[in-house]
């Protein structure tokens, strides 16, 4: 009977503490090493990043302002092509992302602008180099563009029933000086109902 006790406790008897403890320390270990491979992913991100800065700012350094006078032959063409051994060789081992933000910030305010109205409502980030070259042609038809395209999207043009927009077409093609008085009375009637039809327009 006492014999079936002892083993009885035996066998309650709490597992190893010394086991436990190993255990415990080699938990922590392997957390640390976790937590010293991601500091040290974070600080590669973070050099690598202050890398690419730095030679952006050097190469940018050495690029005159892009302005586009296309009466003195300051188009964007002519601009570039004075640079490309610089994206080629200088900036090869930059990514697409960071050469975009290259020649994007060596554009002129006004020309900066006009680039970001004629790819909206995209963003000048979700294009590649090449696309953004293709992008920055600089002329007269481009320029209209630009102002089209942003006036269609500030307007949200895209969001216009059929009938309003018939009926704002129509309007626009009121051009001549004898058609102001009827261009302005049927902006008007626009503007007091929305909901005007082509038809309505036209029998006012």
């Amino acid at each position: 009977m006492a014999g079936n006790n002892f083993h009885h406790l035996q066998q309650q008897q709490p597992p190893n503490i010394q086991e436990q403890g190993l255990q415990i320390l080699s938990n922590q270990q392997l957390l640390m090493t976790q937590i010293l491979q991601q500091q040290s992913a974070t600080q590669l991100a973070i050099r690598n990043l202050s890398y690419d800065e730095r030679v952006l700012d050097s190469l940018s350094s050495n690029m005159a302002e892009f302005v586009y006078d296309k009466d003195n032959g300051h188009t964007f063409d002519a601009w570039f092509s004075r640079y490309v051994d610089l994206f080629d060789k200088d900036a090869r081992k930059l990514d697409d992302a960071a050469k975009v933000r290259l020649l994007l910030r060596n554009l002129s305010p006004p020309d900066h602008e006009r680039y970001n109205s004629f790819i909206l409502p995209r963003l000048a980030r979700e294009f590649t180099f090449t696309e953004t070259l293709t992008k920055e042609e600089s002329d007269d038809y481009l320029a209209y563009s630009c102002k089209v395209n942003k006036a269609c999207v500030d307007s949200k043009l895209s969001e216009l029933p059929e009938e309003q927009f018939k009926c704002l077409i129509y309007v626009c093609g009121l051009k001549s000086n004898q058609y102001a008085e009827v261009r302005m009375h049927l902006i008007n009637k626009l503007n007091e109902n929305v909901n005007l039809t082509l038809q309505q327009v036209v029998d006012k």
